[in-house]
C-alpha cells in the first residue's frame, strides 16, 4: 500500500499494511519516529510539541476503545509529570516525548454514558466517567 503523505495526518499509526512505506519513508527523512509504531511528518517542532498537539488523537489510535480516567479524567490534561492515565483492555504504558499513556486494565465506555468514547480513528477527544483516586493516580 501506497503511504500519502501529502494528506496524512501530522501523526501517523504504522500498521502491517503500511509499515514497508512508513520505513522507506524514515529511511528517506520524510517521517520521523515519536514512539512505538508511531511516527509523524512534521520534521521541524519538538517531538514533545508534536505530540502534546496530537494527544487525544494519539490515545485514539493507539487505545482505540479505551476511556481516560482516573486523574485524567478529572483534569482533561496530563498530569504535571506527563502521564495520561486511561482505562483500557489491557496493563500498558506507552513512553513517548514528553507523555506516557498508563493504561490499566478495566471496563471500557457504559452502555448510555452521555460522555463519548475514544474512537479509533481518534478524531474525537476521548472523555470518560472519573474512576475513584488511587494512589498517585
Amino acid at each position: 500500500m501506497a503511504l500519502d503523505l501529502e494528506n496524512a495526518p501530522e501523526v501517523i499509526v504504522s500498521t502491517d499494511e503500511i509499515s514497508p512505506a512508513v520505513s522507506r519513508a524514515v529511511k528517506a527523512g520524510r517521517l520521523r519516529k515519536l514512539g512505538p509504531r508511531l511516527y509523524t511528518r512534521n520534521l521541524v517542532d519538538p517531538p514533545e510539541s508534536v505530540v502534546r498537539r496530537n494527544l487525544w488523537q494519539i490515545a485514539g489510535r493507539l487505545f482505540p476503545g479505551a476511556v481516560i480516567g482516573d486523574r485524567t479524567g478529572l483534569e482533561s490534561a496530563p498530569a504535571p509529570d506527563g502521564s495520561v492515565f486511561l482505562v483500557s483492555g489491557a496493563d500498558r504504558d506507552v513512553h513517548l516525548p514528553g507523555v506516557t499513556f498508563r493504561a490499566r486494565k478495566g471496563p471500557g465506555p457504559v452502555e448510555g454514558d452521555p460522555r463519548r468514547r475514544a474512537r479509533q480513528a481518534g478524531h474525537d477527544r476521548a472523555l470518560s466517567r472519573a474512576y475513584p483516586q488511587r494512589d498517585a493516580r
